[in-house]
C-alpha cells in the first residue's frame, strides 16, 4: 500500500547528488505531523514524481516550490516554480495550483471555437489548456533531431557563458590527449567564444581536431586541440541547456528511415524568422536510440495579426508538424491517422497549413476534468513536463534603465524644460543644455529602428518595472520607457515614459523589449515647488489647478533654483520662475489656488546665475575592445582614457571647438569669483594653449582655482587672470575623456611600493603604446580591463597579464553567477 514518491522538478542547491543537512531539516519540518496533498506529475522508473503541499486552509504552500526560494534546491522544471509566490516567515503561498494528475487529456488536431485576442498558450477543441513553454529552437538536424533551450532559463545561461569566459579568456592551452565523451571547455572558430562540450570524434591526420558537442547549445563543431580546455568541476555538475526532442507521430516521406535534406531546410527557414517559439511534449521520454534520450514534441509559432484601430488583435499559432505535412514534407503515422479520422467522424472541420486557433486561457481556479469518462485514451496525449517550466524564475532581475541625475546641492541654478505635471503635484522637466540634444538624438534613433515594426511573441508578456521601448499614441513615435502596471487580462501594460514622466496605457503590440541606448541615463526627473501648499481641504492639489499649472509651465523654458536637495525618499525642493516672468509658487498664490507653507520668500531667490555643467564622456558599450590614449595617471590602478578613434561628425566637432577656444578665449570675460564646479577655459602653463576645464578649488586670499581639464584628466592650480568663462556652445561638445579604474584587479598579497612601481610604469607608457579598454561595469569611475595587442593572436590580452602569472596580481570577481542566480 506504500508508494515511492520523489519531489518533482528540484535538485540538490549544488547541483550534485546529496542533499544538505539543511535542507533534510527543513523537509522533515515541513512533512512532520501534518495533513498533506500530494499532486503526481509523472514517474521514472518504480516512483511517482510529485509535487508536496500542505492541506491546511489557512496556508498552502508547495514543498518543492519552498525548497528553491529559500536556497535549499535548484529549480529544475515547473513543478517547483510558482508565479506571484508570496511567502512571509513560514507562511505558505497564497495562490492555490491546479492539481496534476496522470490522467491525460485528449489532443485533437481540429479548429477551435472563437478566437484569441491575447497571447494565450494554445487550446485543444475541447477548450482545455494544453502545456506550452517558450523556447529557442538552437539547432535543426533533421525532423527527428531538434536542440531547444529554454526562454525562463535565459538569464543562468548569459551569466554561466559570461562566467565561462571570463575563467577561460586568459587560460593558457595544456597538452593532454583527449578521448571520445571528455568534457571540455572549447573555444569555437567562428566567435571565439568558450562553451561547455564533449567530444564526439577524434582525427589525428593530417593535424589534431576534434569534433565536440556543445551542450549548452545542441551543435555539434570541429576544432583543432589547442582550442580545448580542462572543464573545472563546478562547470562540469552543472545540468545542460540544450534538451533533445523530435516531432511526433510523422515519418519522413516514403516510409524512409532518411529525412530529406528539404525538410531540414524549410525547418530552418521557419526557426530562423521567431527567435521565440512554443514547445508541447507528448507522452513520455523516449529512447530513440541507444542510450540517447529524445524527447516527442511539436513546436509552434506565434503570428500576430493587428487589424484597425478600433478591432482586437488575432494570434493565430502555426504548427511545425502539420506544416510538414501539408507542404509534403513528412508523413503522418498510423497513430496520427486515426486521430485525424476521429476528428472527421465527430464533424471538427480540420484547419489548413498547420494553422490553430486557439480559445484564451479560462480561469485559473477552474480544474482540469480528469474523470475517467471524459478522458479516452489517445496515442497524442498531453501529460506534465519534466522540463523547465514556462514561469519566470522568482527574483530574476529584469533590465532597468540608467537613473537620472537628479539636482542636490542648495542653490544650484539651472535652465530646464518642464515635460509634465502629475496628480500629486510633482513637476517633470529635463536640464534644457545636457538633455535637449540628447533627446533629439534619441528620438530619431527609436524612430528609425522600430517605426513599422512588428512585435515578436516576446513582446506579449511583461513584468512590473521592466525597461522597454514604447509607442505613444500622440504622435506615434518610439520612445524609451518603464512598465508599471500590467492589466489582468495582459493585452494592455501602463508604461512611464522616463525622459519626460507622462503615464500611458499601451497595448502590448506598441511595446518592445527589444531595448538600446541603455547607456544613457534617464533623462527626466521630477521636483516640488518649495514653501507652496494647495489650497484644499484634503491636502491634495485639485484637478484644476493641476490644470492651470500645466497650462503655466508645461513645454515651457523655466529656471529651477534648489532649495532643499533631494533624498532617497523626497525629491528635491525648488523655486522655479519663467523667463521674464513670475515666480511660480508667487503666482499660484496671487492666483488664490495654493499658500506659503511658512514665511513668504524674498521676491526672487538671486544666487549666480544658471549653472553650466559639461555633456558626459561617450563611453564605450560593455563586452567591446576600444582602442585608447592613457592621457592621465592618478593611481596605480585609476587613470583617464580618451577614444582613440572617432567618426566624421565627431572630429569636425572637435576641431572646430579646439580652435574656437585658442582663437578667442583670451577675448572671453575674465572670471573675478570663481566657484567649485565652474565651467571655465583654463589656459595650460605648459603650452600656453586654452583648455576645456572645470574649477575643483578655490583659494580666493591667494587668487588661485584648481581645475581639471575635462578633455584629458589631469589638474593645475592657476591664477584667476587664466581662467575664462566658457560659452554654453562649447559645453555641447562632450567630455573626451572619462575616469577608469582596473577591474577586480587585487594584490595576492598587499600592495607594495615595488608593485605599485611596475603599474605605474605600464599605465605611463607613451601613446604609441595602443591601448584597448574593454568596459565591465558603468560608474565613476568606469570598471574596464586595460588590453593590449599581442603579436599571433587575434584578441588583444590583459596588459598586466605577466602580473597575473608571476603570482603579483589576482582577479577577485564579487560573486561567480551561482551564486547570484
Amino acid at each position: 500500500m506504500a508508494f515511492h514518491c520523489k519531489l518533482a522538478d528540484v535538485l540538490p542547491a549544488d547541483g550534485g547528488k546529496l542533499w544538505s543537512l539543511e535542507a533534510g531539516q527543513y523537509f522533515e519540518s515541513f512533512v512532520n505531523n501534518r495533513m498533506l496533498k500530494l499532486y503526481i506529475a509523472g514517474h521514472v522508473e518504480q516512483s511517482l514524481l510529485v509535487t508536496v503541499r500542505s492541506s491546511s486552509n489557512s496556508e498552502d504552500q508547495s514543498l518543492n516550490f519552498a525548497l528553491v526560494y529559500r536556497g535549499l534546491a535548484i529549480s529544475s522544471g515547473p513543478c517547483s516554480l510558482e508565479e506571484n509566490a508570496n511567502i512571509q516567515g513560514e507562511k505558505g503561498l497564497k495562490k492555490r495550483s491546479t492539481p496534476i494528475d496522470d490522467k491525460t487529456m485528449q489532443f485533437v488536431f481540429g479548429e477551435a471555437t472563437g478566437t484569441s485576442t491575447t497571447a494565450s498558450p494554445p487550446r485543444n477543441a475541447k477548450g482545455e489548456a494544453l502545456y506550452n513553454l517558450k523556447v529557442h529552437v538552437s539547432c535543426i538536424e533533421s525532423p527527428k533531431i531538434i536542440y531547444v533551450q529554454f526562454c525562463h532559463q535565459d538569464v543562468i545561461l548569459k551569466k554561466l557563458m559570461a562566467d565561462i569566459q571570463y575563467t577561460y579568456e586568459t587560460c593558457a592551452y595544456v597538452e593532454r590527449t583527449w578521448q571520445v565523451g571528455d568534457m571540455c571547455i572549447a573555444q569555437s572558430k567562428e566567435d571565439k567564444r568558450f562553451y561547455r562540450a564533449v567530444v564526439k570524434e577524434v582525427v589525428t591526420c593530417p593535424e589534431d581536431e576534434l569534433k565536440v558537442f556543445l551542450v549548452d547549445f545542441g551543435r555539434t563543431i570541429s576544432v583543432l586541440s589547442d582550442r580545448l580546455r580542462a572543464i573545472i568541476e563546478m562547470y562540469q555538475t552543472l545540468q545542460h541547456f540544450a534538451y533533445r526532442c523530435h516531432f511526433v507521430d510523422i515519418i519522413a516521406p516514403g516510409g524512409s528511415d532518411k529525412w530529406p535534406l528539404v525538410a531540414t531546410e524549410f525547418l530552418l527557414d521557419v526557426v530562423n524568422k521567431h527567435e521565440v517559439m512554443f514547445l508541447t511534449k507528448f507522452d513520455d521520454l523516449e529512447l530513440q536510440t541507444a542510450d540517447v534520450e529524445s524527447f516527442p514534441v511539436d513546436i509552434f509559432y506565434e503570428e500576430v495579426a493587428i487589424r484597425g484601430a478600433l478591432e482586437p488583435m488575432i494570434t493565430k499559432y502555426w504548427s511545425l508538424t502539420e506544416l510538414l505535412l501539408d507542404h509534403g514534407l513528412a508523413l503522418p503515422t498510423k497513430a496520427r491517422r486515426m486521430a485525424r479520422v476521429r476528428n472527421e467522424s465527430a464533424d471538427v472541420e480540420a484547419p489548413s497549413a498547420g494553422y490553430f486557433d486557439f480559445e484564451p486561457a479560462a480561469d485559473e481556479s477552474d480544474e482540469l476534468n480528469t474523470s475517467s469518462e471524459s478522458c479516452e485514451t489517445d496515442p497524442l496525449t498531453v501529460v506534465a513536463f519534466p522540463f523547465p517550466g514556462p514561469k519566470e524564475e522568482p527574483g530574476l532581475p529584469v533590465e532597468k534603465w540608467k537613473p537620472p541625475n537628479i539636482p542636490r546641492r542648495v542653490g544650484q541654478r539651472f535652465q530646464v524644460v518642464v515635460t509634465n505635471v502629475t496628480n500629486e503635484g510633482f513637476i517633470w522637466m529635463h536640464d534644457t543644455l545636457n538633455a535637449s540634444a540628447l533627446l533629439s538624438t534619441i528620438k530619431t534613433t527609436l524612430k528609425s529602428k522600430f517605426e513599422n515594426s512588428a512585435p515578436s511573441a516576446r513582446d506579449l508578456y511583461w513584468s512590473t518595472g521592466q525597461a522597454c521601448v514604447a509607442q505613444f499614441a500622440m504622435d506615434d513615435c518610439w520612445y524609451r520607457a518603464q512598465v508599471i502596471s500590467v492589466s489582468s487580462n495582459e493585452n494592455k501594460v501602463k508604461v512611464l515614459f522616463i525622459d519626460y514622466g507622462n503615464e500611458e496605457d499601451v497595448g502590448t503590440h506598441q511595446v518592445r523589449k527589444d531595448i538600446c541606448l541603455m547607456r544613457h541615463p534617464q533623462q527626466g526627473y521630477y521636483c516640488q515647488l518649495f514653501n507652496v501648499l494647495p489650497v484644499s481641504d484634503n491636502g491634495k492639489w485639485p484637478i484644476a489647478t493641476l490644470n492651470l499649472l500645466h497650462k503655466m509651465i508645461v513645454d515651457r523654458t523655466c529656471f529651477i533654483t534648489v532649495m532643499v536637495p533631494a533624498t532617497s525618499e523626497h525629491p528635491p525642493k525648488i523655486q522655479m520662475e519663467m523667463i521674464d516672468g513670475p515666480i511660480v509658487g508667487d503666482e499660484l498664490v496671487s492666483l488664490g489656488v495654493a499658500t506659503f507653507a511658512g514665511e513668504r520668500l524674498a521676491e526672487r531667490v538671486s544666487p549666480p546665475p544658471c549653472e553650466l555643467i559639461y555633456l558626459d564622456a561617450i563611453v564605450p558599450e560593455m563586452g567591446s575592445n576600444v582602442p585608447v590614449v592613457i592621457s592621465e595617471v592618478l593611481t596605480h590602478t585609476t587613470f583617464y582614457v580618451q577614444r582613440r578613434n572617432f567618426d566624421k561628425e565627431e572630429s569636425v566637432a572637435i576641431r572646430e571647438c579646439h580652435n574656437t577656444i585658442n582663437r578667442c578665449a583670451a577675448d572671453w570675460q575674465p572670471i573675478t569669483e570663481p566657484k567649485i564646479g565652474d565651467a571655465c577655459c583654463a589656459r595650460f602653463t605648459v603650452d600656453d594653449v586654452w583648455f576645456r576645464a572645470v574649477v575643483t578649488g578655490v583659494d580666493e586670499t591667494e587668487k588661485l582655482v584648481t581645475v581639471i581639464y575635462v578633455d584629458y584628466g589631469n589638474e593645475e592650480t592657476l591664477g584667476y587672470d587664466r581662467i575664462r568663462k566658457i560659452p554654453s556652445e562649447m559645453l555641447l561638445l562632450p567630455k573626451l575623456a572619462f575616469l577608469c579604474e582596473l577591474f577586480q584587479v587585487h594584490p595576492v598579497d598587499t600592495w607594495t611600493p615595488e608593485l605599485e612601481a611596475q603599474l605605474l610604469e605600464l599605465l605611463n607608457r607613451d601613446d604609441e603604446h595602443l591601448y584597448y579598454v574593454d568596459v565591465k561595469e558603468y560608474g565613476n569611475p568606469v570598471q574596464v580591463n586595460l588590453n593590449v595587442a599581442v603579436e599571433g593572436r587575434d584578441e588583444p590580452q590583459l596588459a598586466y597579464q605577466h602580473l597575473v602569472n608571476g603570482n603579483l596580481l589576482k582577479l577577485v570577481r564579487k560573486k561567480t553567477w551561482e551564486e547570484t542566480a
